[in-house]
């Protein structure tokens, strides 16, 4: 169906100027340009508070097993990645979260999210055998990602073999990945003091696969590496404590072997956020109640007394809908165009009209101008795909 149709069934026509076409406005009366750009900054981060990472993820993840919705290639991969995790027992969680406690729990989830399913399963399956008991370092996953990767590049074999020997000289040298990246970073420090004759220290997050390779090989490690993964940080091993290498020296062989621990059930098999639907509504006035029982809300209201801040209700925003060539951009509060953002936006793979946010502006009092304080993009969008339907281009819509 064309969009004409549409229109036709609505009892409404399309423009013959895009500039005629309506939008939703949402506004606030003032001349005051300094509050438009103060509008722009706390509209674009300055004031708001930002989605976590593990929210994002959260998100995708319900939308495919809550909603049973999968037209986003992305949220699926992102599922995908999760399921395999979960798999070997291994679950993201949020930071500073009560669950971190359990064992497999996990909170770079910008480093999950940029590993291939492979890499995922690689190091959630060795974490869940060799260390099982204890929740995931932030060092794993880098180091199983430049690893798995390198090994690909090289067409080598990343054996079993080096796997157990690479958590059983984790454990006994260690205890564990906690205690060798402190290790690791402290060699680093030192390394990299020598090698660049400055005290200020730029970490490398390679250096966690490159340290444990030079270890392995100076413990009498005899599988084959590629030699790319030793040599990113070259000599990197007479800048570990010389009391953790003196080991090698006797009976290497010893720290390379892993003493199995006994697995007990994880706890976040059963209460993993992601496993589960809350099912959970609450109302705006459970959130209220909820809010000023807090000591944070009790201060703030303290501060509206002290200061007699009064509530203007006048400052409230308005809505209404506005033609797209009555709205302006003021150059000095607003970001150039990105026109492959607009593209992107545009983009009939991943377009929904219903997505699109409501615009935001200021209104002058003196001569009723609407100067947008936020969504050029978006009023750009739609002034293109409205300019190339009144060019009679034959654009169809689903």
């Amino acid at each position: 169906m064309n969009i004409e149709k549409q229109l036709q069934d609505m009892n409404l026509t399309l423009p013959e100027d895009w500039k005629n076409f309506e939008v939703q406005v949402q506004y606030i009366e003032t001349d005051s340009l300094a509050f438009a750009r103060r509008a722009f900054s706390y509209l674009n981060g300055k004031g708001k508070k930002p989605q976590s990472k593990y929210h994002l993820l959260r998100n995708a993840v319900n939308i495919i097993r809550l909603d049973g919705d999968t037209s986003d290639d992305n949220e699926v991969a992102i599922e995908k990645k999760v399921a395999i995790a979960e798999n070997n027992e291994c679950f993201p969680v949020e930071e500073n979260s009560q669950l971190l406690k359990y064992p497999g729990t996990f909170t770079n989830i910008a480093t999950f999210n940029s590993m291939t399913d492979h890499e995922v399963k690689i190091a959630t399956s060795w974490q869940n055998k060799y260390f099982h008991y204890e929740p995931i370092h932030v060092g794993t996953f880098f180091l199983f990602k430049d690893l798995v990767r390198e090994f690909e590049g090289s067409k080598m074999i990343l054996s079993d073999k080096l796997l157990e020997e690479l958590a059983g000289l984790l454990q006994s040298l260690f205890q564990g990945m906690k205690q060798y990246a402190e290790s690791c970073k402290e060699a680093y420090g030192r390394w990299h003091q020598i090698h660049y004759s400055t005290d200020k220290v730029k970490w490398s997050d390679e250096a966690y696969v490159s340290g444990l390779l030079h270890l392995y090989k100076k413990f009498g490690g005899k599988e084959t590496i590629p030699m790319t993964l030793l040599d990113n940080v070259q000599d990197f091993i007479k800048f570990f404590d010389s009391d953790l290498l003196e080991g090698a020296e006797h009976t290497p062989e010893e720290f390379l072997k892993y003493e199995e621990v006994i697995k007990k059930p994880n706890p976040m098999v059963k209460i993993n956020p992601l496993k589960r639907a809350s099912n959970k509504v609450v109302s705006i006035e459970d959130r209220m109640e909820g809010l000023i029982k807090t000591k944070a809300w009790k201060n703030t209201m303290k501060a509206w007394k002290e200061k007699d801040f009064q509530f203007d209700m006048s400052r409230m925003p308005k809505v209404s809908m506005v033609k797209l060539g009555d709205i302006e951009i003021d150059c000095d509060i607003q970001r150039d165009l990105d026109e492959k953002h607009c593209a992107k936006i545009a983009d009939p793979k991943r377009f929904d009209p219903a997505l699109m946010q409501v615009l935001q502006c200021i209104k002058t009092k003196k001569d009723g101008r609407f100067i947008s304080t936020d969504g050029q993009h978006t009023a750009t969008v739609l002034a293109g795909i409205f300019y190339s339907l009144s060019q009679k281009t034959k654009l169809e819509v689903k």
